[in-house]
This record gives C-alpha cells, sequence and structure tokens, in this order.
C-alpha cells in the first residue's frame, strides 16, 4: 500500500464522515488528528506497530493523556473504516490508552457557606444555580439568566420537547 492508497483511504474516511452528516469540527478533529500518523506511515503499511510506534512518539513528547486518547480516537475509527471499505487488507487494532483522572476537589460545607458572600451578583447567582440544581459544571457554565426562573423556582430550561430535552430541570431561588 503506497502513501497514494492511504492517502485515498484517508480522503474516502473524511467523505464518509461528511455523508454521515459530521459537524465541521468534528471533521477538523480528524483531520488534526490523523495527518500526523498519515505523515509517520509514509507509504508503508499501516500496523499495529506503526500504531504503537505513533501514540508512543505523541507521549514522550509530554502531551495530555486526553490528547493521546484523542489521537488513537482518529487513528482507530480511520483504520477500522479503512479495513471495512477494503482499503487495507487485515484489521488493524490501537488499544484506548487510560486518560489520567483529576480529583476534584470538594468544598467543605463551611467553605461552601462562605462561598456566595465573596461573589458578586452574577457570580452568586451562578453558584447558587449550580448548588440548588445540582447541574454539572458544564452545564451550568452554559445557562444563561433567562433559562431560570429566580424567583418563581420553576425550570424554563430543557423542558419536554425542547431544544435539548435531556438537560435536567434546573430550579433556583
Amino acid at each position: 500500500m503506497g502513501m497514494s492508497t492511504l492517502f485515498v483511504a484517508f480522503e474516502d474516511f473524511i467523505l464518509s464522515r461528511q455523508a454521515a452528516l459530521c459537524s465541521p469540527e468534528t471533521i477538523d478533529f480528524y483531520r488534526r488528528m490523523l495527518e500526523p500518523f498519515l505523515a509517520l506511515a509514509d507509504g508503508g503499511r499501516p500496523s499495529n506497530r506503526l500504531v504503537r510506534e505513533f501514540l508512543s512518539t505523541v507521549a514522550q513528547r509530554g502531551v495530555s493523556s486526553a490528547t493521546v486518547h484523542a489521537l488513537t480516537r482518529a487513528v482507530r475509527a480511520f483504520l477500522r473504516s479503512a479495513h471495512e471499505e477494503a482499503w487495507i487488507d487485515e484489521p488493524v487494532t490501537a488499544r484506548m490508552p487510560r486518560v489520567d483522572q483529576s480529583r476534584v476537589e470538594v468544598l467543605r460545607p463551611e467553605e461552601a457557606r462562605r462561598v456566595p458572600a465573596v461573589c458578586g451578583f452574577e457570580d452568586r447567582a451562578w453558584v447558587m444555580t449550580q448548588d440548588d440544581s445540582a447541574l454539572r459544571r458544564g452545564e451550568a457554565s452554559a445557562l444563561n439568566c433567562d433559562d431560570v426562573g429566580f424567583h418563581t423556582r420553576r425550570s424554563i430550561y430543557g423542558e419536554e420537547g425542547g431544544a435539548n430535552p435531556f438537560r435536567r430541570p434546573c430550579f433556583a431561588g
């Protein structure tokens, strides 16, 4: 398999993602993640050893475990597609690396009670909404003031049939 065949397989993979209506951000993710892998392959046959060499080289540069994991996801999806579409004869596997989990610090109750007192109005609203609603940090930070009924303590965001029905009801006050 020459570089041109691997490149054609890559372009076919990108076309398949576009045909599957992946977002432009997802397409860009695959391009950015796979270009270094294609450069390392340099006309060689993709193999398990090549994948391990690529991931090892990336990891030795000191990138985060999440970056190595993202690269592995992209390489694995590409190679799986290349095999399914008969661009490569043998399946090539990429084991998913472990992602380091950082511990989230939890405030003691007396610390949590002091937080709203030192916040401005907007920060206090965000902190109290997150505390009262049990929203995850990403969900809470995506809220706008119009998403929450502060005076009625009723959810006006994420209701049945809304734009994102999987969000939790949010009550604040």
